[in-house]
């Protein structure tokens, strides 16, 4: 699979969303206020999303104290799913979403698959294993002698996407076929 650049990393997955909820209008984003990329996503989104025929309401958490209710005042709004923007705050520990999730009883599709191993629905980012080995590769290859600046830029070119079918079933969700079928690991 090739690098995809962030756009069409987004468009991805508000199509996964779509593909598993098809009804689905509006959708939450989730993203760290206080990181770097709430303003390509925050600003990209919206337009991912109604090029679908679907709303992305952005919700830019600075405090981690506020995840709770951010979310729980989306569903209220009528939030039908929720996009989580990858964030080393949110993600620690890992099932800090996807239990507030079960609570609240809204999908979500997260940006790495610690999530769905944690309970999350659905997960679709890349390999953090594989970028480990690369950064590994690069590190030997500065302490054998090559200059920093002359070393590539490289973006991960390798995306899974896992499925939690325990929390399908709690849901009420059937994944569709052609989901199943293209997922890396599926969570019985």
């Amino acid at each position: 699979m090739t690098a995809l650049d962030p756009r069409s990393f987004l468009d991805k997955e508000v199509d996964l969303l779509k593909e598993l909820l098809p009804t689905a209008r509006r959708v939450a984003l989730i993203v760290n206020g206080r990181s770097a990329s709430p303003r390509f996503v925050s600003a990209e989104a919206p337009h991912a999303a109604a090029r679908r025929g679907m709303q992305i309401d952005p919700l830019e958490i600075t405090d981690i104290e506020e995840l709770t209710n951010a979310i729980e005042g989306a569903k209220a709004l009528g939030a039908d799913a929720f996009l989580i923007i990858p964030d080393p705050v949110f993600n620690n520990p890992s099932n800090r979403i996807p239990d507030i999730m079960a609570r609240v009883a809204v999908p979500a599709l997260y940006g790495q698959r610690q999530a769905a191993e944690a309970g999350g629905l659905i997960s679709y980012g890349s390999d953090l294993v594989a970028i480990a080995r690369r950064h590994a590769h690069f590190v030997d290859r500065v302490l054998r002698g090559a200059r920093p600046s002359e070393l590539p830029v490289e973006q991960p070119t390798k995306y899974d996407m896992v499925i939690n079918l325990r929390t399908a079933k709690a849901l009420g969700l059937e994944i569709p076929p052609a989901l199943l079928a293209r997922a890396d690991e599926i969570i019985e």
